[in-house]
């Protein structure tokens, strides 16, 4: 029989995302025959190797770090001054105490931690923690653990410095395995796992990719939205990852579309179809079956692909792709990622919040040098020919990146930037070609995909019926 291993990576606080990736596999019925994982992935794994998903729940809500670590903050001060006040409290540990102890934040999990239910259990369970004294790497499964010690060992596993103090076990002093491998994959191949589930929190430590790339089978999980500080332990940031873990594991397993959001199964498929079955083509663009973004301009097209393609995980045809864009105008337009959408759904918030973003007044153009200015800057320095031709060039590029990347950031916003780069498209859709559109594609992507995105919604797609 195939063995499936579940890996969790480390990431402390990020660790309520993998609570509700367990969620989404028990909904859809996937058997986990094996569960490998670091620092809080340890402790994540521990509980749910003894199969008990009301425990871990538990276990979860019972995290406060205000509370843990005695901090004097109350619930109406904002969360950047929680934040602050956390990373605060550990620093002073540290300066003081050589680092917090990981028993303060961990001390709760012992009344959900049955170490006989985990040896019992038909699920293996496999931790990575580091051997300072004798500087080496442990990966314990549960068999190389002595009896009684297994709490000991998931504390070593989770004490990362210099937030936490090394963790003792028999004399010899232990840090968090995210040193030496942050997602234990290789572990779980070392042990005969066919297919592997490993659930990135794109945390501080080590991932080896090569391991991933060595699995026979891998679904990556991997959030695309901020999972938050890692040393914050906060109610309603659990609340959050936990939601986008579990629809990031329905969205692996395809019982939803999407990467960002969460779509209605199909939705990829319809988009699609939309868009081959028009007549008519947004400007600038092609279509077809088995390309899509090909402008004229491809210095622009090559741009514009890979912002796309950085987006995607483990779905990599056009139909996501085509999916990807539109993802990325709802990013703009800041659409609830924790809400599962239809595609007309989706299609007629991103339009709602279009129409209610102010519009985009860029700095006067005064503020832009061009060429005459800079070769008259450029007269009396003994600059000529060839070199004071690259010269001219490389500072007026810089000029337009600082507009653009500094002067208009502080002024406008993506939505504003946004709703501009419709007009000026608009404007040129009887042209084949936009010269600026190279430069606009190098230095804002995103708001030049979000504003062929809106356009295509507005002018060109084919209306439902």
């Amino acid at each position: 029989m195939a063995k499936t291993a579940l890996v969790l990576a480390g990431g402390a606080a990020r660790g309520a995302y993998e609570l509700g990736v367990w969620r989404g596999l028990r909904q859809l019925g996937i058997p986990i025959h094996m569960v490998t994982g670091t620092s809080i992935g340890a402790v994540n794994g521990a509980l749910i190797a003894q199969e008990d998903f009301d425990s871990a729940q538990q276990f979860w809500r019972t995290l406060e770090f205000n509370k843990l670590f005695k901090l004097r903050s109350h619930a109406d001060e904002s969360r950047p001054k929680r934040i602050r006040s956390s990373y605060l409290q550990l620093s002073k540990n540290f300066i003081t105490e050589g680092g917090s102890d990981v028993r303060l934040l961990l001390g709760s999990l012992k009344p959900y931690l049955n170490e006989e239910k985990i040896r019992r259990s038909p699920v293996e369970f496999g931790l990575v923690t580091v051997s300072v004294d004798e500087k080496k790497v442990c990966e314990y499964f549960r068999e190389d653990i002595p009896d009684g010690r297994m709490l000991d060992y998931i504390f070593a596993s989770c004490s990362v410095g210099p937030a936490f103090k090394p963790y003792v076990i028999d004399g010899k002093r232990y840090v968090d395995g995210c040193y030496y491998d942050n997602l234990p994959v290789s572990m779980a191949i070392a042990k005969g796992a066919d297919h592997v589930i490993a659930v990135d929190l794109d945390a501080f430590g080590v991932v080896r990719r090569k391991d991933l790339r060595a699995a026979r089978s891998l679904t990556l999980i991997r959030s695309h939205w901020d999972l938050g500080p890692s040393f914050f332990f906060d109610g309603a940031q659990f609340k959050r990852n936990d939601q986008l873990g579990y629809l990031d594991a329905l969205k692996a397993f395809q019982h939803y579309d999407g990467q960002a959001y969460a779509f209605a199964a199909g939705s990829a498929d319809a988009l699609k179809k939309e868009f081959l079955s028009e007549n008519r083509k947004l400007p600038f663009m092609q279509f077809s079956e088995n390309r899509f973004l090909f402008l004229k301009d491809r210095r622009a097209s090559r741009r514009l692909l890979h912002h796309l393609q950085k987006r995607l995980i483990n779905k990599t045809d056009i139909r996501h792709l085509l999916l990807v864009w539109a993802e990325n105008a709802g990013e703009i337009f800041e659409l609830d990622p924790l809400h599962v959408y239809d595609q007309e759904e989706f299609n007629q918030r991103l339009l709602e919040q279009f129409e209610d973003s102010p519009s985009l007044e860029l700095p006067g153009h005064t503020e832009l040098p061009g060429l005459p200015g800079i070769q008259s800057a450029l007269s009396g320095t003994g600059v000529s020919g060839f070199a004071a031709l690259r010269l001219q060039l490389a500072l007026y590029k810089a000029s337009i990146k600082e507009m653009f990347t500094k002067e208009t950031s502080r002024r406008v916003g993506r939505r504003s930037a946004t709703k501009y780069l419709v007009d000026v498209f608009r404007a040129h859709t009887h042209e084949d070609r936009l010269p600026m559109l190279s430069n606009l594609a190098a230095l804002m992507p995103s708001e030049v995909l979000g504003a062929l995105y809106i356009l295509w919604l507005q002018d060109y797609r084919e209306k439902p019926v």
